[in-house]
C-alpha cells in the first residue's frame, strides 16, 4: 500500500448538515464550497454534506401542485418535492467541482436508505451503506439530497417535511460517525424562537431528551425524529451558523437547566370535552405514530396535537373523529422546564408572538441577546427556479 493510500485511509470523515437558509442567492453556494474547501485544505478531512432545498422551494412546489389537483396522490407529491433538494445537491457539488475537488452525488435512488411507501411521512426500514462508503472512500466530498429515501415500490419516499437533519443523522450512523453538524440560519438552540422573542438566549447545551420534547412540541430548529435516531445511536449533534458574528451554537448531548419557551403555529389541535373521546379518536387512527402526537389537558378541552400534519392525512384523520373537533385559530405554547415538567397554553393564532414573548419576560430579564436582526425567516429568490407562486404567475 502506498503511503498515499494510508493517508487517504486515515483521513476523518465528518458528516454536516446546511438547511435551506444556508442557501439564498446562487453566491451561497459558492460560499458553501469555499467553506468546504477551507475544511479540506486545513483539517485534511472527508466530508459528507447534506441539504435541504432553497428557502421556499418545496413551499412553492406544493402550492402549485395543489394548485393542479387539490388531492394530488402522496407518491407523485413526494417525486416532485424531492426536487428541491436534488437542485440544491446539484448547485453546491458544481460548485465544488469548479475548485478540482472530487465530488460526487446521492438522492434518495442511491443513498442507501430504505423506506416502507408511507409516502410523505416515510419510515425507514433498512440502511445499506456500501454505496456511500464506496463513494467517500473514492472523492473528498459527497453531496446529498436530504429528506429522502428509497420506498419498498422503488419510488423515491421522503421521510418528512424538513427531515434533512434526519438524512445527516442517518448517514452519521452508516458511516459510524459520532457526530454530526447541522447548520442553519441562526447559531444554535435558544430560550424561545429567537424570530419571535428577541430577547430569547442561546442554549449551550441540551440533553437529547430535552431536545425531542421541545422538537415534538413544534421548536423549529431541529428535526425530532432526527433527536430521537440520535439518541437512540448515541451520535452527538452541534448546531452551528455560518454567521462568523455569532456566538455557536448549541451542543445536543449535555444538559439544560434552563427553562425554554416554544411558540408553535405549525401544531394541529384537535380538541375533546374528556379524555375518552379523546383516547377514542388516537384507537381509530390505525396509522398514528406514537411518538408524532401528544395529549394533554388544557381548561375545557383535551388536546390531541400532531407535529406538522399533510393535509391528506389531516383528512384522514377527520374523517376518523367522531366526537370533538379541530382547534384550527388555535396555537400551542409550551413552557419547558425539565423533561418532565411542561406547561401547555392555548392561544388564539393572533396572538402567539406577543404571549410568547409575554411568557418569556416572566422567566428572564429583557437584554436584547438573540442578534437575530431580521425578525423575518428568509426565503431563497431563487425559489422560483423551478416553479413560481400562483402570485407570480398571476
Amino acid at each position: 500500500m502506498s503511503r498515499f493510500d494510508i493517508e487517504e485511509r486515515m483521513r476523518a470523515v465528518k458528516v454536516l448538515k446546511f438547511g435551506g437558509t444556508s442557501f439564498l442567492t446562487l453566491k451561497d453556494y459558492d460560499a458553501k464550497a469555499n467553506y468546504l474547501h477551507n475544511r479540506i485544505k486545513q483539517k485534511k478531512e472527508k466530508l459528507v454534506v447534506v441539504v435541504s432545498g432553497m428557502a421556499g422551494t418545496t413551499g412553492r412546489l406544493q402550492e402549485a401542485a395543489y394548485s393542479i389537483n387539490e388531492n394530488p396522490a402522496a407518491k407523485f407529491k413526494d417525486s416532485l418535492l424531492a426536487t428541491a433538494e436534488i437542485v440544491g445537491m446539484n448547485f453546491l457539488a458544481i460548485a465544488l467541482s469548479k475548485l478540482n475537488y472530487k465530488v460526487d452525488i446521492l438522492d434518495g435512488y442511491k443513498n442507501g436508505i430504505f423506506t416502507d411507501n408511507n409516502y410523505t411521512d416515510a419510515n425507514i426500514l433498512l440502511l445499506d451503506e456500501k454505496n456511500i462508503s464506496e463513494l467517500i472512500r473514492k472523492n473528498d466530498v459527497i453531496v446529498v439530497a436530504g429528506g429522502q429515501g428509497l420506498s419498498r415500490c422503488g419510488n423515491i419516499s421522503m421521510l418528512g417535511r424538513n427531515s434533512s437533519d434526519l438524512t445527516a443523522i442517518v448517514l452519521a450512523q452508516m458511516l459510524n460517525v459520532k457526530e454530526c453538524e447541522i447548520y442553519s440560519d441562526i447559531p444554535g438552540i435558544y430560550t424561545s424562537d429567537p424570530y419571535i422573542v428577541p430577547d430569547a438566549r442561546l442554549i449551550p447545551a441540551l440533553n437529547f431528551k430535552q431536545c425531542e420534547n421541545i422538537g415534538i412540541h413544534g421548536a423549529k430548529i431541529l428535526h425530532y425524529s432526527a433527536v430521537k435516531w440520535a439518541h437512540e445511536k448515541n451520535i452527538k449533534i452541534q448546531c452551528k451558523s455560518f454567521d462568523e458574528t455569532e456566538i455557536s451554537g448549541t451542543f445536543i448531548g449535555g444538559d439544560c437547566t434552563q427553562p425554554i419557551v416554544v411558540p408553535s403555529d405549525k401544531l394541529i389541535l384537535f380538541g375533546f370535552e374528556n379524555k375518552r373521546d379523546a383516547d377514542a379518536f388516537v384507537a381509530a387512527i390505525a396509522s398514528v405514530d406514537l411518538s408524532k402526537y401528544f395529549l394533554f389537558e388544557h381548561e375545557q378541552y383535551v388536546v390531541v396535537a400532531f407535529n406538522q400534519l399533510p393535509i391528506e392525512t389531516i383528512n384522514t384523520y377527520l374523517k376518523c373523529m367522531k366526537k370533538g373537533e379541530i382547534l384550527s385559530e388555535k396555537s400551542l405554547i409550551t413552557v419547558h422546564y425539565s423533561e418532565s415538567n411542561i406547561e401547555y397554553h392555548v392561544v388564539p393564532k393572533e396572538e402567539l408572538n406577543e404571549k410568547s414573548v409575554e411568557m418569556h419576560e416572566e422567566l428572564y430579564e429583557p437584554i436584547s441577546c438573540s442578534k437575530i436582526n431580521d425578525r423575518n425567516k428568509k426565503k431563497s429568490a431563487l425559489s422560483h427556479l423551478i416553479v413560481r407562486s400562483r402570485n407570480d404567475m398571476s
